[in-house]
């Protein structure tokens, strides 16, 4: 009779934490945190160059630099920011399928189907209209 060892396996105990990119002192930024501030940075660059003509105007500057970095700062919001253990992309999709849905149902009773126009009868897809 031969012995074999047991073989033993490691179990995850992290799977809801994202996988860390970089660290920085006690900041751990994640691959959709990264991602987010590096579109930031691009549109933020774009703009900045697209609003160069701003330059040579009185105070022109000062509102070249505002307006550019208003979308490093949006993607830093959307990058950090959870509300209620939800992030604000989360939040925003929740919103936008909030004013996709009706603001109004019909309810409809089965019983009655008998006394409404063929066309509204219900089938067996649904209701046929």
């Amino acid at each position: 009779m031969s012995f074999t060892p047991r073989q033993t396996h490691m179990v995850p105990t992290h799977l809801h934490t994202p996988e860390t990119v970089f660290s920085f002192g006690g900041l751990s930024v994640s691959a959709r945190q990264f991602l987010l501030l590096l579109i930031g940075a691009a549109l933020d660059y774009d703009v900045w160059l697209r609003l160069a003509l701003l330059a040579h105007v009185p105070a022109g500057l000062l509102f070249r630099l505002i307006l550019a970095m208003l979308p490093v700062a949006l993607s830093i919001a959307l990058a950090f920011v959870r509300l209620a253990g939800r992030t604000l992309d989360g939040w925003l999709l929740v919103l936008a399928r909030a004013w996709r849905r009706p603001k109004r149902l019909v309810w409809r009773s089965v019983r009655f189907q008998e006394s409404l126009p063929a066309p509204y009868r219900l089938g067996k897809e649904g209701w046929d209209a």
